[in-house]
């Protein structure tokens, strides 16, 4: 009979190896690996008379909490697929998510999340006592078996979504870990993506403790990974930048912190410097994408000397820079497309035969970014192919954005591009030309109900949109100027 690959067996077994382990620390309790496992059962006992089955793709809209990470554990435990639905996002969007990936149920502690048209589970009244119903049988699956859909780090438009199995999950676990001892306390970024859950599920998988702070408010954030005294810290460029924003004293704020790791860009040398003079000297930055996880990594020693460099690629990682006109592979330093061959990848997307047509070719996965492979092989990423903005990490499809701004009866153009607020940060700008007797504000309120946490930071009223004559392509960079 083949191995059970359901991880939720190795959760399950690191439980019984220390049960009084400290497992996921919140601003309201502490759950050692022991009370994890029993939650985790009463969940899944409770998914199962909901008619939760194995196989089934099951919504999970919740946010940055204990019974977000429980439910990601009872929901594979069954043998179910979790698909997030991040809070965030209005509801048409998660509804729209939610038909895309076949979801069958909707499971949040939160009535207001529920979706028309599809079975909700609450949590909010579910009781872990004696006296609960407890399941934990653990489906038996093959390496293949469906665990989590990942979906593309924009949320915008309609979004790319990647079937991630639990093999797969067990593969990216044997990376190289260093944040996973049971002696450290992990504070993941959002579990609602797959760089926030994989470190999480993780640091579980390998005795970990996992640390939630009560709410991603810097001054907050910072106070509960100083309270709870976190030894690592995962953060975007926007989240490091709020954070030492936060550390206004001088000196360490963050004195149990072993290191802080950036993904999802890049950090501007002076906040690199403020970084480690205010939060904590080991900082590092890992280059990865959904569909293929790490790519590059560039530790704090390396970025002392680099730190315009996404750093060396990974061993796992086959990486090369190529022409996006011939397809050629270019040499040392000439900017391309880059692409990725990885055994750590998936092979397409879910139910979009021409997104993985258009990315995956001949064993390799095209990513929409331009870099360079320098002489002594680092890698440096210089820009996109699409039209997609990196704001801090954030990930925004503009034209999603400007289809929905140039909806509004009182907008006449609209364009999206990087600015800059008041203090020098990058900030998401949206420049739209007004009809007349049209309101701002109310072009700014839709917006905020249109894209929620997409919504750009900042509007301009501009008399005109600059275009190219025969496409009427949007000219993004004269645009910014």
């Amino acid at each position: 009979m083949s191995m059970n690959a359901n991880i939720v067996v190795r959760l399950q077994a690191q439980a019984m190896r220390t049960p009084a382990a400290p497992a996921i620390i919140s601003d309201n309790q502490v759950l050692n690996f022991e009370q994890a496992r029993f939650c985790a059962g009463v969940i899944a006992a409770h998914l199962k008379r909901q008619g939760v089955e194995p196989g089934q793709h099951v919504g999970v809209a919740m946010g940055q909490n204990s019974l977000h990470l429980l439910v990601l554990w009872a929901v594979a435990q069954i043998g179910a697929v979790s698909v997030p639905l991040h809070p965030a996002v209005p509801a048409d969007r998660r509804l729209a998510a939610a038909r895309k990936f076949a979801v069958a149920h909707v499971v949040s502690g939160r009535e207001d999340m529920a979706l028309p048209g599809l079975h909700f589970i609450g949590l909010g009244n579910l009781e872990f006592g004696p006296l609960s119903s407890v399941d934990h049988e653990v489906a038996p699956l093959a390496a293949d078996a469906g665990f989590r859909v990942m979906m593309s780090s924009g949320t915008s438009g309609d979004p790319k979504g990647m079937m991630l199995t639990h093999g797969l999950m067990q593969l990216r676990g044997t990376m190289k870990e260093e944040l996973c001892h049971p002696t450290h306390r992990v504070v993941p970024m959002d579990l609602n993506f797959v760089a926030g859950f994989r470190l999480a599920v993780h640091a579980l998988m390998h005795g970990a403790s996992v640390v939630l702070p009560r709410s991603l408010q810097a001054q907050q954030f910072l106070a509960d990974v100083i309270r709870f005294g976190s030894t690592h810290l995962h953060l975007s460029p926007a989240q490091a930048r709020e954070l030492v924003d936060a550390a206004t004293a001088p000196g360490l704020h963050c004195p149990s912190l072993l290191s802080v790791r950036i993904g999802g860009g890049l950090l501007p040398p002076p906040l690199l410097r403020r970084l480690r003079e205010r939060i904590c000297p080991q900082v590092s930055i890992c280059y990865a994408v959904t569909e293929m996880s790490w790519i590059s990594y560039a530790p704090a020693e390396l970025l002392e000397q680099y730190p315009a460099s996404a750093g060396r690629p990974c061993a796992w990682a086959e990486v090369e820079i190529v022409s996006d006109e011939t397809g050629e592979t270019l040499p040392k330093g000439a900017i391309g497309r880059l692409r990725v061959r990885s055994a750590h990848g998936v092979t397409g997307y879910i139910n979009d035969e021409a997104q993985t047509r258009s990315h995956f070719k001949n064993g390799w996965f095209y990513t929409d970014d331009l870099g360079y492979v320098d002489a002594d092989g680092l890698l440096y990423i210089e820009g996109r192919t699409d039209e997609t903005l990196n704001i801090d990490g954030q990930k925004v499809n503009v034209n999603d954005l400007e289809a929905v701004l140039g909806a509004h009866p009182g907008v006449a153009d609209a364009g999206c591009f990087v600015g800059s607020d008041a203090l020098g940060h990058p900030a998401l700008t949206a420049a739209v030309v007004l009809r007349p007797h049209a309101s701002l504000e109310e072009v700014r309120r839709y917006a905020s109900s249109r894209l929620g946490p997409l919504t750009p930071t900042q509007f301009l009223v501009v008399d005109a949109i600059p275009r190219t004559q025969e496409t009427r392509k949007l000219k993004r960079s004269a645009l910014a100027q």
